[in-house]
């Protein structure tokens, strides 16, 4: 087989504005290779029966400057440089070369193992080896790495083997099958337990954790079924989960960390997340046709290693607008979402209708939820607090009551739903047959105005001016002129090949068609400025798929991602930009700075884009009507940081800094204003430590941890 080295070049200026999603081919040094560890100017490739040591001082030049033989034909498990030294292990041996000269390795330890080796990690004078029955042995390295002495012993938890170790200045970091043990070892013969970490439960049982990687005071793990998960370790004794990310890929597998961000590696993804912020993280998706399973970093280049082990070498490239947030996941029965910039409405068959609190939209929580009886949900829209939710036989009424928080039922009307529209004081509704237009000028009771024959299946609705368009699928378009509601005519029908239309927009006298096929998804552009015969002028193959939304001069269709496509000519429309999503139908929805992608068995993706919204996160809301304190950011922080705070009014604020001892160290009072407010805190004349702070004002009261690191 042959076997290529790949390294991946960087090169951005700021990555939580753009993504990471392009990688170019450059070169390839052919070697045998399943480990790799990296030193200042060498690369160890460790492979079964060979060691192989390249310089990498012109690091897309690798030079070869020896090769080590092994007879024992074993798996090897970890390599790591410390100084010049390379401690080396495969599944039953322990080695220590010293690679001063790395022409001419000498073998100074060579310990024998008869259980199992899963992991290994030096760190100040002691060597940490996971061992299959055993657990976590801990060994002294002594005699100018010449001997091994044994200090004591962390037992495996019950049938939990001990996959990934991490070892950090006093802390000891461990991940088994469905857990994480940290352990206190400032006294190294007697480590002791302070606390356990998990991710949630998922459809009532545990989850696997893969891999685990220590960042300052965050640790990411590699979870089954979730993606990636941060916790906060800046209290060992108390993690908390900070943010969760959903790849949509069943086999998350390991973990490598660089500088703002993150690889994640899963069965045939690799996914770069932001991590500037941990409790917002925000990923840009890879995806390639080689199957990555590990990589790991020197400075700006990347070595990554294949499923098939090869190891590649790409020069990256910064494309693409959009950033996306995968808010409302795990279930497989979404139908449709509804996206505003207060709240984000979620139609499911298995939990019903959800509504979540969409300030700050970053962080969503769950308001209010209605679970309706067994009834086949399909379609759903909005009017001012009132939700309708149609299904197989009939439409519910229901209202969101701000002054309670809670939904009210108001009942259903006896009629089927495949697709519905609410537009000013109406309500448009459509099963296979009819077309039914209902006036919701009292949006609790419904008055039917109108019922009229509508031959073939719906896939959607839409509404431009006096034109209404129904979406049949392969059936095509079906233009209806409802100027008046109480006697819509049908106009005409527009098809095309069968091409099963499901989305539709339009501006000025231009219409656009989406539609999907087994080739992929198209674009159709039409002169509709004579609605009985739609001209078409252009059909773009690949453009189009699922549904279809406008904004301003841009559409976005969704086929295998969600694609940006410009249409400010409008008779030439041009794919801007793709993000990478999970295959199947779906819906989108538009808020002024939001899009809401809704995918079956997926979820909803809540996505920003970023040529609309080049406001940061942490300032975009502008109109708080509440008290909040936000984590402070960045955290870790080297000197200086930002607090985040909003005040539903103008009025006297207080901020106080403590130790952890609870010591008032700093206080500021000052004039808050209405909305968000910026604290700059400077901690250049404190010690590394963590620290508390708080915000008081008009009554209310809240504390926050943040870790400073220097």
């Amino acid at each position: 087989m042959r076997w290529v080295l790949l390294v991946l070049i960087f090169l951005f200026n700021s990555l939580a504005a753009q993504n990471i999603n392009e990688f170019e081919l450059i070169n390839h040094v052919p070697n045998q290779i399943s480990v790799v560890a990296i030193g200042d100017d060498i690369l160890a490739l460790g492979a079964p029966q060979k060691i192989s040591l390249y310089d990498i001082r012109e690091p897309d030049k690798p030079k070869l400057a020896c090769c080590v033989s092994d007879a024992a034909d074993y798996e090897v498990v970890k390599m790591q440089f410390q100084n010049s030294y390379l401690f080396y292990a495969n599944l039953h041996n322990i080695r220590v070369y010293d690679i001063s000269d790395p022409r001419s390795p000498i073998l100074k330890i060579d310990k024998e193992s008869d259980d199992e080796i899963l992991d290994m990690v030096y760190s100040d004078g002691h060597l940490f080896v996971s061992k299959y029955e055993i657990g976590v042995e801990i060994w002294e390295v002594t005699g100018n790495f010449t001997q091994l002495n044994q200090v004591s012993l962390v037992p495996r938890p019950v049938d939990q083997e001990i996959y990934t170790l991490i070892v950090k200045d006093s802390l000891m970091f461990f991940q088994h099958f469905y857990h994480g043990r940290i352990y206190d070892i400032s006294d190294i013969t007697s480590p002791r337990y302070l606390s356990f970490f998990s991710p949630p439960d998922l459809y009532g049982g545990p989850v696997e954790m893969l891999d685990i990687k220590l960042d300052g005071a965050y640790l990411y793990a590699a979870v089954n079924y979730y993606g990636l998960i941060c916790f906060d370790i800046s209290d060992p004794a108390g993690p908390i989960m900070t943010d969760k990310l959903n790849t949509d890929d069943i086999n998350s597998k390991k973990i490598t960390l660089c500088d703002d961000y993150v690889l994640l590696h899963c069965a045939d993804k690799r996914f770069v997340v932001n991590k500037s912020d941990p409790y917002n993280l925000e990923y840009w998706q890879w995806t390639s046709s080689v199957n990555f399973s590990n990589s790991i970093v020197k400075d700006s280049l990347v070595y990554s290693i294949s499923q098939d082990s090869d190891l590649y070498l790409f020069i990256h490239k910064n494309t693409g607008t959009f950033s996306l947030r995968a808010e409302y996941m795990g279930c497989a029965a979404v139908t449709s979402s509804i996206i505003s910039d207060d709240f984000l409405a979620v139609q499911d068959n298995l939990k019903g209708f959800v509504l979540y609190n969409m300030e700050p939209f970053h962080l969503p929580e769950k308001h209010s939820r209605y679970k309706f009886i067994p009834q086949q949900l399909n379609t759903m829209t909005r009017k001012g607090n009132f939700y309708y939710n149609g299904a197989e036989s009939r439409f519910y009424i229901l209202e969101y009551r701000t002054e309670y928080g809670s939904m009210i039922n108001h009942g259903a009307i006896e009629i089927p739903s495949s697709v519905m529209l609410a537009e000013d004081s109406l309500l448009y509704i459509s099963d296979s047959q009819h077309l039914t237009i209902f006036d919701i000028s009292q949006p609790e009771t419904p008055a039917e105005l109108s019922s009229v024959f509508v031959d073939f299946p719906k896939e959607h609705i839409y509404k431009d001016d006096n034109l209404l368009y129904l979406l049949c699928g392969i059936y095509g378009v079906q233009i209806m002129d409802v100027a008046n509601p109480e006697s819509p005519e049908f106009i005409t029908n527009f098809s095309y090949n069968w091409e099963a239309m499901t989305g539709a927009a339009a501006i000025d006298d231009y219409l656009y068609l989406s539609s999907y096929s087994s080739t992929g998804g198209a674009l159709f552009t039409l002169n509709n400025s004579n609605p009985s015969n739609p001209d078409l002028i252009s059909m773009e193959v690949g453009a189009g798929g699922y549904k279809l939304a406008r904004r301003d001069n841009y559409l976005y269709t969704l086929f295998d991602g969600l694609n940006k496509i410009d249409i400010t000519d409008r008779e030439n429309p041009v794919l801007k930009t793709t993000m990478s999503l999970p295959a199947g139908g779906g819906d989108i929805s538009l808020s002024d700075s939001l899009i809401a992608v809704s995918i079956w068995n997926h979820g909803v993706f809540i996505i920003r884009d970023n040529e609309f919204n080049a406001t940061p996160v942490e300032t975009i809301e502008e109109n708080l009507s509440r008290f909040d304190l936000s984590q402070n950011y960045p955290n870790p922080f080297n000197a200086s940081t930002t607090i985040l705070f909003s005040l539903p009014n103008e009025e006297l604020a207080e901020i106080n800094i403590y130790n952890i001892s609870g010591e008032k160290i700093m206080s500021t009072e000052f004039a808050g204003q209405k909305g968000n407010n910026k604290y700059f805190f400077d901690g250049a004349n404190l010690a590394s430590g963590i620290y508390l702070y708080s915000l008081k004002a008009g009554g209310f009261r809240q504390v926050r941890k943040m870790l400073l690191l220097k």
